[in-house]
């Protein structure tokens, strides 16, 4: 950063750059190891300095995560180098994520995501679905909302089917004649940006952050197929919609009710014209791999095998190029992935769940109620938010250490994961989540973040409700003792 005479001074990404590396030497090198950490540690077959320097090497990524100072991806990856030449992790244990379905799963359905994106099936659903509702603010608001959960399940890509909502308000605004930043368009961006995003948690097959939650439950616990995700999340995710609705009704019904012509979305459906042979292929495809998903356990089939088989017929059917494998697949974001998923094995291969489990047992003892300890994992994401802006690095890491926290107190580490899932959304702060920034430009400067503060307020209060309501229905599935 320079000042107005020329001089440089120290930015927020140099900070951060710089006081990870000292935190690296100073928890790495110049620390004592804690005698329950040598003791796990040397249990599991390694030294009480592999596993400071690999709890050194976290707490450097998270400052690099935070800077931004290279692509996320770069830092995970020089992470594992850390743990290989540093704390003498074996390279198989270090990059064992790239070796499990999870990763593989994520790479196929990127593909069927890319499918549907090009041939435009998901704006064709999700528009014959909308002239479903009235043509007012209730009735707008309400399609958003459901049109949004239904999409979920049909495409992982997060920001594509934000930006689709994104558009469909914006269109519905004008429709109306909202004026800029009136409660009316910003109620109807609240309500794409619910449906279409911030109710993800409801399907697996709704992001790939899932997927990396799935992936960072400990060995046992993490088989979790489809229809048992949904059938967890089905109560939470009435409540959210629910709740959400009359949210967006108290924060943003506007004074003056308008109404426009149905015959605009109709319109809109024709314009689309017949489906083409690709977009037919595409539906084909999503419908066998939903089916499969759902039917996993039934089946026996990998959820794994089934994206990418379904990716694959992607390319054997002409929908995609040969050239867009190197664009259809996020590789940056699969790399960084592939190692995130892999900490919560290496902190309990080292013994850091141990220790980190003996530290908490004071707090244990006292936390005797699922209820304080869905508000603590809750609360403990929303402040890691406000540091980190990586979703998938807090999901992943969060994931990994209160699953531990979790069985401990009979818990499956499951239900840790999804309440952490449903606090990661955060954005409060304007640049706490790329997703959201994409989506509200597609408003076109029409609505500014200011207006949605209390919406986004709001949504974690409800969220966090959910989850605790959410809690017998949970212990009677057999996931809370």
């Amino acid at each position: 950063m320079n000042t107005g005479n020329g001089k440089r001074i120290i930015g927020r990404k140099e900070l951060f750059a710089g006081l990870g590396i000292l935190l690296f030497f100073v928890f790495g090198f110049l620390l004592r190891v804690p005698d329950v950490l040598e003791q796990s540690a040397q249990s599991n077959g390694y030294s009480g300095h592999s596993a400071m320097v690999v709890l050194a090497g976290l707490i450097w990524a998270i400052c690099w995560w935070a800077s931004g100072i290279i692509p996320d991806w770069c830092t995970a990856l020089l992470l594992q180098g850390i743990f290989i030449a540093v704390a003498k992790i074996p390279f198989a244990s270090a990059f064992g994520a790239f070796s499990k379905s999870t990763l593989w799963l994520m790479i196929g359905t990127f593909c069927i995501a890319a499918a549907i994106s090009k041939t435009g099936l998901l704006r064709r659903i999700s528009l014959n679905l909308m002239k479903l509702f009235p043509p007012n603010f209730r009735g707008q608001t309400l399609a958003l909302l459901v049109v949004g959960a239904v999409c979920g399940p049909l495409m992982p890509s997060s920001t594509a089917k934000a930006l689709l909502g994104g558009k469909l308000a914006y269109s519905n605004a004008d429709l109306l004649e909202y004026e800029h930043n009136s409660r009316g368009r910003v109620g109807l961006f609240m309500a794409a940006w619910t449906g279409f995003y911030l109710i993800e948690p409801m399907f697996m097959s709704s992001s790939f952050m899932a997927y990396s939650m799935i992936g960072s439950l400990p060995e046992g616990h993490s088989e979790i197929s489809w229809g048992q995700w949904f059938v967890a999340m089905l109560p939470w995710s009435i409540m959210m919609l629910v709740g959400m609705y009359f949210v967006i009704k108290l924060l943003y019904n506007p004074k003056e009710q308008r109404a426009f012509s149905a015959e605009y979305i109709r319109g809109e459906c024709r314009a689309l014209g017949k489906m083409g042979r690709q977009e037919k292929i595409t539906a084909i495809i999503l419908c066998i791999c939903l089916a499969f998903w759902i039917l996993e356990k039934r089946t026996g089939i990998s959820a794994g095998l089934v994206a990418l088989m379904g990716g694959m017929l992607c390319f054997a059917t002409g929908v995609l190029e040969r050239r867009e494998i190197s664009t259809s697949i996020n590789w940056g974001f699969t790399l960084f992935v592939g190692v995130v998923l892999n900490m919560g094995d290496i902190f309990i291969s080292v013994g850091i769940s141990n220790w980190l489990l003996h530290l908490f047992d004071p707090i244990l003892t006292r936390i005797n109620s699922p209820v304080l300890l869905v508000i603590l994992f809750f609360s403990i994401t929303v402040a890691m938010r406000f540091l980190l802006s990586s979703q998938t690095a807090v999901l992943a890491l969060l994931t990994g250490v209160f699953s531990t926290v979790a069985l401990a107190t009979g818990m499956h580490p499951f239900i840790a994961g999804l309440v952490i899932y449903t606090a990661i959304p955060v954005c409060i702060l304007y640049f706490q989540n790329p997703s959201y920034l994409a989506t509200i430009q597609s408003m076109d400067g029409t609505v500014e973040h200011s207006y949605t503060v209390k919406g986004h307020v709001l949504y974690l209060l409800v969220a966090l409700s959910a989850c605790l309501l959410s809690i017998p229905y949970w212990q009677l599935l057999g996931y809370q003792k």
